[in-house]
């Protein structure tokens, strides 16, 4: 007997293949010698000599193997001891090693006590040692050797066991090399150890490929009419595609074919062997096939399975295995024919093989992962959604049942997140795909690099990556999907049937980053990569063919944008054609995809040429797409934009007044869509608003269209992304309010205005706002629902400040790293659902409709401050406009600002950055300029001063109407507050300081009112009702100074200004804390803002305008960033003195969003923020920050502070008099205004 394939019990089989290795003394025949007493002991056996106990351990041994009786093996093996014991130096000793050992290795298979495997193994070394190189015994000795090894490796699992096993055998096989008929049983056996070290250990391919050479040295040396012939042949078969499975050498499966062939040939008829081996065959063909076979492979595959099924027999138990063969088999003959019959064939035999599997069986997941992808390709050939939930039903049942660990792990994850990726292409659910990322990731995490799957794993996670990019615009995706692509076509070796896919793949994403970063070597790449994919499939792949030219069109088509060479777009045409043309008839997504791109290229190529039965078949095409479109599907919106854009040009070449109409009511239609992406549907709302103007002229017609809009922008930047994704998203598209705001003060819709500015502007941080919005009335109506919703408002606001992925690559630490975010990502979408359920949980109560949706006027005009006025000025290319809100009035007043104009705001602000940059202000590329005694700014004299210019033109245009139509004239008995809300690159020019300076009769904002800044109207009404409702009287102080930030020039002054606070706080009584130097950290600074109500910064700050949440200040462990300080919790949090540069400096891409230092410490809770629009210089930092304090302190008594404490109800004031203090030093030169113009007081 030999040792068995992997799949039985290795103990017993080497136990029987040791009995016919071991060569002792015959057993005696009863009738030869009776037996009176077969449990006779050692004590009655002559012990004169070593040798007389060799012969009783001979007996007994003998007696033991007719018996069975433990009595007689232990008297053989005391034998067999003593006579080792008493041999001493004897020739005859590793004779009676190996006897003891013989009787040792007999007692375990009775008793199963390891010590006697353990004394076994090292008294037969020792014999092994003693006995001379040649000698006959040592083959024997070896080879019972091996079997010792083998028994305890099966209870200890020890390596170091199966390797001494191995290392036995290879010097059995050496010597007995002349003996076949001994040979036999060693090959075999070393080359079932050989394949179990591979499988356990880490995949060494010389321990597999010496295996085949072993197997195949059997299978040469015996005729092939040996009886165990057929079952060699298979086990060498499963060897060689073991290796094909790490080497993806398509010869090694090929010679499994071979071995598997001979197997069946040589295997008897009503053998239940061949059973299997068709089986097996079957799926070595349908292995070949996947990875470089004809379509011949396949169907020998199913012809091979077939025939198992023919021939099997009634009571066969695994059944199961057989029909899954076949499901498997008919599903990939459906990948190459696309022929509904095979796929029902497939679905039939796999739902039967589940229901004949037995309970329990570790084949089970990986049977309802293969169903799943079964009915997943049913649904690609029905259409019917009812299919694919079926089909991830499947596959999360089979990720349910499989144990950790279990070698087909990764290939149920991957098919899981294949399911979930094709159900976000046709339902357009964010959750969808990133499941499917997350299953992706997390089966290529499971998958060794050199695993022949792993190409298609990594190209299936570029895909769901590149989906969701499509989807949010999120650029880190694009760039992870290249690398994926990328890897899988390194990884895929040539020739590999699906290279032309990895091929494509990777050219999509390519193409992708083109047309997000526009870069010509993109599109050149994209479009090579595609041709040489069409280059290497046949004339049979006609699907696959489809796709390529399909990806072709697209690429040549974007190149021609850039190009204008007419052969792209022509060629791009031709292969949009072509494409279409192969697709089939009944593939109704297929053809949808293929007559959309075919029109988008049409449409492309009548925009440079102006051919009408280009537009005109363009049209024609994508009406046949919008109708095979089912009315929820999430791409008809996006379809039916592409009509109302073809409409609208066909009306700009021809003029028909019909084709204009019908583009408003396409633009309507797609931007009513709930089932469309919001992005597509935000697109198409523009458009219906811009269409309709060219209508009616006026503008009302697009009042409907705006609101659309505006109601979409919180959609696109939703809360389930971070929110750094939410501002990357609103790039371009942030300024849409104060286009619908113009659009409404043009027909008199002030107050729709109004609330568009309220609604499309900041909103990421009104985002953050209503996480925080206290849940007092709520709680009283329902305390179990506002625990929830305050419960999910925290994990949301966590989730939106958590870290995004920043490495590159998908090495292993990489994609692990990777998983865990996107888990995290996949977490917050559910947040935001739940969220978005509570909220409408929270509204259904009497009272409460209108709970966290966007503030009505009215409201705003009720809450606006009763002593003092909000003027919200929208600044856009079609007009520009104020409306003022005042305090105690019951209304607002509108005021158009006939002399002022989006191109001069745009002209002051170039004007501004010029004068500054000549003034060597520091600017974000400039930190190495600043000097040390000053905060970024190099004194200059120049005789012109262009700042006058811009003061002045703000006084004229913008500040004096609004002042002269409230009544506001100069110097005023008591000033009045006025809050001024700036809209576009208003939002960049210093209002506060407007006036005019010409030394003769000098009038400014100063003089009239005092100025603060806020983002909405709603976040100042909000904060002053809370510090109404919450005021404590004030609180204790944190001063922050930095003068020495590591890498950082120093900063003098801010050490001399921390000096003079502390002497000033101490003086007036103020409680105050002080972190300054080395104290001066990042925890402990966060520890302290969480008990301080104010804040002092002295400090260098950083403005990251690509990246907002990252801005901060730097301390002596690094930077204190927004997007930290914005996570801490901070109750009655009051003013926060930010005594640093440039800290409320905008985002010219977002100027609707207040990206900047100022507006997020409104945000991490501080109702007011001292701040600058530019760089400060030391020496008057220390002495703005001095003044301020002084006239904030003697304010004391009027704002009801308690003793001791200071708060930010004085703060606007406090600035307007250390302002003026320093204008009133300094004067209004040039050099003068770059000192005192740059403050900023924000909020209430």
């Amino acid at each position: 007997m030999s040792l068995r394939e992997e799949d039985e019990h290795l103990e017993s089989a080497v136990t029987m293949s040791f009995k016919d290795l071991v060569v002792g003394p015959e057993v005696p025949s009863v009738d030869e010698t009776p037996l009176t007493n077969s449990h006779m002991t050692i004590e009655d056996v002559q012990l004169d000599t070593h040798c007389t106990l060799r012969s009783d351990g001979d007996k007994f041994l003998n007696i033991y193997r007719v018996s069975k009786n433990k009595d007689d093996i232990d008297s053989s093996v005391r034998a067999y001891e003593r006579a080792v014991q008493l041999a001493g130096a004897d020739a005859q000793l590793p004779n009676y090693q190996y006897d003891y050992a013989t009787a040792l290795l007999e007692r375990y298979t009775l008793v199963r006590d390891l010590s006697d495997i353990d004394l076994a193994i090292s008294t037969m070394k020792t014999a092994l040692k003693a006995t001379p190189d040649g000698n006959n015994d040592i083959t024997q000795c070896t080879g019972i050797l091996s079997s010792l090894y083998i028994i305890r490796y099966e209870s200890t699992m020890a390596m170091d066991d199966l390797s001494q096993a191995i290392e036995a055998l290879r010097k059995t096989i050496n010597a007995i090399h002349d003996d076949a008929d001994r040979m036999v049983s060693n090959l075999y056996n070393i080359s079932v150890l050989l394949q179990r070290r591979f499988r356990i250990s880490h995949h060494d391919l010389v321990d597999i490929s010496d295996a085949i050479c072993f197997q195949q040295r059997l299978v040469d040396l015996m005729p092939e009419s040996h009886p165990n012939m057929p079952a060699w042949m298979d086990s060498l078969g499963a060897s060689l595609e073991c290796r094909f499975q790490f080497t993806s050498d398509l010869g090694d499966i090929s010679k499994a074919i071979s071995a598997l062939s001979k197997a069946i040939e040589l295997t008897p008829d009503g053998d239940p062997q061949a059973v299997q081996r068709f089986g097996k065959r079957g799926i070595l063909f349908r292995r070949r096939y996947h990875y470089g076979g004809a379509f011949t492979d396949i169907s020998d595959a199913v012809q091979d399975h077939e025939n198992a099924l023919r021939i099997v027999p009634v009571d066969y138990p695994d059944i199961y295995e057989l029909l899954g063969n076949v499901g498997n088999s008919y599903l990939s003959m459906y990948d190459y024919t696309e022929n509904p019959e095979d796929i029902s064939e497939a679905v039939i035999a796999l739902q039967n093989a589940l229901h004949l599997i037995p309970d329990g069986n570790p084949d089970i997941p990986g049977q309802w992962s293969n169903l799943g992808s079964a009915l997943l390709r049913r649904f690609e050939c029905t259409g019917d959604p009812k299919q694919i939930s079926e089909a991830i039903s499947a596959q999360q049942k089979a990720v349910e049942l499989v144990l950790e660990g279990d070698a087909g792990l990764p290939s149920i994850l991957n098919n899981l997140g294949h399911s979930y990726q094709i159900r976000f292409d046709v339902a357009g659910d964010l959750l969808d795909i990133s499941e499917a990322i997350s299953a992706h990731r997390k089966s290529i995490c499971l998958t060794s690099e050199s695993h022949i799957d792993m190409p298609g794993r990594l190209s299936n996670l570029g895909i769901a990556l590149q989906c969701r990019a499509d989807r949010t615009g999120d650029i880190t995706d694009i760039s992870e999907a290249i690398d994926a692509h990328r890897r899988a076509v390194e990884l895929c070796r040539a020739g590999h049937a699906h290279m032309p896919v990895f091929l494509s793949s990777l050219g999509n994403a390519i193409y992708a980053r083109f047309k997000a970063q526009t870069d010509p070597k993109d599109i050149d790449e994209a479009i090579s990569l595609q041709q040489q994919a069409i280059t290497l499939i046949g004339e049979e792949h006609v699907a696959m063919a489809v796709v390529l030219h399909h990806n072709l069109s697209l690429a040549l088509k974007n190149r021609f944008s850039v190009s204008s060479k007419l052969d792209d777009i022509d060629t791009a045409v031709s292969s949009a054609e072509k494409a279409l043309e192969l697709t089939r008839q009944d593939r109704s997504s297929d053809l949808i995809m293929r007559l959309t791109n075919l029109g988008t290229v049409l449409h492309v190529r009548f925009e440079h040429f102006k051919c009408l039965d280009d537009i005109c078949k363009a049209i024609s095409v994508q009406e046949k797409a919008i109708q095979l479109t089912p009315d929820d599907h999430p791409s008809r919106s996006g379809l039916i934009v592409n009509m109302g854009l073809y409409m609208a040009d066909r009306f700009e070449h021809e003029g028909n007044r019909t084709d204009i109409e019908t583009a408003v009511v396409k633009y309507k239609e797609a931007a009513s869509l709930t089932s469309g992406p919001p992005s597509i549907r935000l697109r198409a709302a523009k458009q219906w608003a811009s269409t309709a103007k060219i209508i009616d002229g006026s503008g009302v017609a697009s009042l409907e269209a705006y609101a659309m809009a505006i109601s979409l922008l919180s959609q696109v930047a939703g809360m389930e992304k971070t929110i750094g994704l939410r501002h990357r998203n609103l790039y371009g598209i942030s300024d849409l309010s104060t286009e619908a705001a113009a659009t409404a003060f043009g027909v008199g819709k002030y107050e729709l205005a109004l609330e568009w500015l309220e609604q499309g502007r900041c909103l990421v941080w009104n985002q953050l706002n209503n996480l925080r919005t206290p849940l007092d009335h709520l709680s009283s109506e329902d305390s179990k629902l506002a625990d929830d919703l305050s419960r999910v408002a925290r994990e949301l606001e966590a989730a939106g400040l958590r870290d995004e992925a920043t490495s590159s690559g998908i090495d292993s630490d990489i994609m692990i790293e990777k998983a865990t975010l996107q888990d995290e990502a996949t977490a917050n979408i559910r947040l935001a659902r739940e969220w978005d359920a509570l909220l409408a949980k929270v509204r259904s109560i009497h009272g409460l409709e209108d709970f966290l949706r966007p503030v009505k006027f009215q409201d705003l005009v009720k809450r606006t401050p009763d002593k003092g006025y909000i003027a919200v000025i929208n600044i856009h290319e079609d007009r520009c406009d104020a409306i003022v809100l005042v305090g105690g009035a019951k209304n607002a007043l509108h005021i158009p600002l006939h002399k002022f104009s989006y191109d001069d705001a745009l002209r002051l602000v170039r004007l501004l950055r010029s004068f500054l940059t000549s003034h060597k202000t520091r600017t974000d590329q400039d930190m190495e300029g600043i000097e040390g005694e000053t905060r970024g700014i190099r004194p200059y004299v120049n005789s012109s001063n262009p700042m006058t210019k811009i003061l002045g033109d703000l006084w004229a245009g913008v500040v004096n109407p609004v002042l002269q139509a409230l009544g506001i004239s100069s110097s005023p008995e008591h000033l009045k507050r006025l809050w001024w809300c700036p809209t576009g690159p208003l939002s960049f020019l210093p209002i506060h300081a407007a006036g005019i300076y010409n030394g003769t009769s000098n009038i400014c904002v100063s003089d009239c009112v005092i100025s603060s800044y806020i983002p909405t109207v709603s976040s100042l009404v909000e904060s002053a009702q809370l510090l109404s409702a919450e005021y404590s009287g004030g609180s204790k102080v944190l001063i922050i100074g930095q003068a020495d930030a590591p890498g950082l020039p120093p900063l003098p002054g801010a050490k001399l200004e921390v000096h003079v606070l502390k002497e000033k706080f101490s003086s007036a009584n103020v409680q105050f804390s002080c972190l300054e130097g080395p104290l001066a950290t990042i925890d402990r600074t966060m520890k302290e803002m969480e008990a301080h109500s104010c804040i002092h910064f002295a400090c260098h700050a950083i403005q990251e305008t690509s990246h907002p949440l990252n801005s901060g200040f730097y301390l002596s462990d690094g930077r204190l960033e927004l997007w930290t300080m914005i996570k801490i919790q901070t109750k009655n949090a009051e003013f926060a003195f930010l005594s640093a540069c440039q800290t409320s400096k905008g985002n010219d891409w977002l100027s609707e969003e207040a990206v900047h230092l100022a507006a997020g410490m409104l945000a991490v809770g501080y109702r007011g923020v001292v701040a600058t629009m530019w760089s400060i210089q030391d020496r008057y930092g220390v002495k703005v920050a001095e003044d301020f304090y002084s006239d904030l302190f003697n304010r004391r008594r009027e704002t009801s502070e308690k003793k001791g404490m200071v708060g930010g109800a004085g703060a606007a004031y406090a600035l307007h008099y250390a302002v003026k203090c320093l204008r009133r030093e300094l004067g209004d030169s040039p050099s003068a205004m770059l000192a005192w113009v740059p403050y900023v007081h924000m909020g209430v």
